[in-house]
């Protein structure tokens, strides 16, 4: 039963088997005898409400309105407290009449032209133009250059392998004690002479510790029309590109392509995104200006971004 007394709701039930004789000696946990039928009553002790009403009303069926149809009234036991007026309870008649179901012809149209749009073919889609969001690129390499100047990345080109080496020992040499995760690639692992003034932890060896004062790693594409570097969770790691405050991409121009559309095609035709967990298009060094529009470098990543280019194109140069 659903009573309210003011502001207080009281909720009482009466819960017993409906085939079950009843003797007039059952009584409930309150001391009453339901004359429902169904058995003792176990109608709780109802607290204060009006006076003049009954407070041991049961309700197996929870009546909306109807006082008189659906409300069971227990005989008075030695616990019940004298009668008092409830207000009239407003909830439904269970097992009567159902709430009929509220029409929604809005509903019943969108279903409608989906069920029409499925039952037509595909239209195959419209042929791709090209972009404006992005000047043409005539000339990839000095395009990447620009594009790294404007993204506050730093490009380092180097003439030959052996050039590439020297600038990474360079950069190397001016990073404070500690360790450097690198990529294990055989490229990389030809360098290991030039990394003696610190610890080198290989990418076999585990991910790159937090005290890292720099990870080196190779990448998968470089892309011209946006100065980006694309890597993957083959060169180093998931953590290689985030984890310290510097971060040197050792690359080859036979991986610069002039814009995304042709990097997508790349990636599509080699496969990178089936032998990869991971998939980066890397921008420029980490920044963010969400607080205040003050310009915080390194804020979920890197503080610098180096690319140190081998100019010389290598019939292998392009990953596998």
């Amino acid at each position: 039963m659903l009573a309210q007394s003011r502001s207080t709701f009281i909720i009482t039930f009466c819960i017993t088997a409906a085939m079950r004789s009843l003797r007039p000696s059952d009584r409930g946990v309150n001391g009453l005898a339901s004359n429902c039928g169904a058995g003792p009553c176990r109608a709780h002790v109802a607290s204060h409400g009006w006076a003049g009403s009954d407070a041991s009303v049961c309700d197996p069926c929870t009546s909306y309105e109807s006082r008189e149809h659906s409300w069971i009234r227990c005989a008075p036991g030695p616990r019940i407290v004298s009668l008092r007026q409830f207000r009239l309870g407003r909830s439904v008649h269970s097992g009567g009449k159902r709430v009929e179901v509220t029409e929604n012809p809005g509903r019943e149209r969108i279903l409608e032209r989906i069920q029409t749009a499925l039952r037509a073919p595909a239209k195959p889609p419209a042929a791709s133009t090209a972009s404006t969001l992005f000047a043409p690129v005539p000339n990839p390499l000095e395009r990447f250059q620009q594009e790294c100047v404007a993204n506050n990345t730093e490009c380092v080109l180097a003439d030959n392998s052996a050039a590439s080496a020297a600038a990474v020992s360079s950069l190397v040499t001016s990073f404070p004690p500690g360790e450097i995760f690198v990529q294990d690639e055989p490229s990389l692992r030809r360098m290991e002479s030039i990394w003696n003034s610190h610890a080198v932890r290989w990418s076999s060896q585990g991910a790159p510790q937090e005290s890292s004062q720099a990870t080196i790693t190779l990448a998968e594409w470089l892309v011209a029309e946006t100065g980006s570097v694309f890597v993957s969770s083959s060169c180093g790691g998931r953590a290689a590109t985030v984890a310290a405050p510097v971060h040197i991409v050792v690359a080859s121009v036979a991986q610069l392509v002039p814009d995304l559309t042709t990097l997508f095609l790349k990636v599509r035709e080699k496969g990178t995104a089936e032998r990869n967990s991971m998939l980066c298009l890397i921008t420029g060094s980490s920044r963010t200006a969400d607080i205040e529009k003050t310009l915080v470098m390194g804020a979920h990543g890197p503080r610098r971004l180096i690319v140190v280019l081998d100019l010389e194109r290598k019939q292998n140069g392009e990953p596998k």
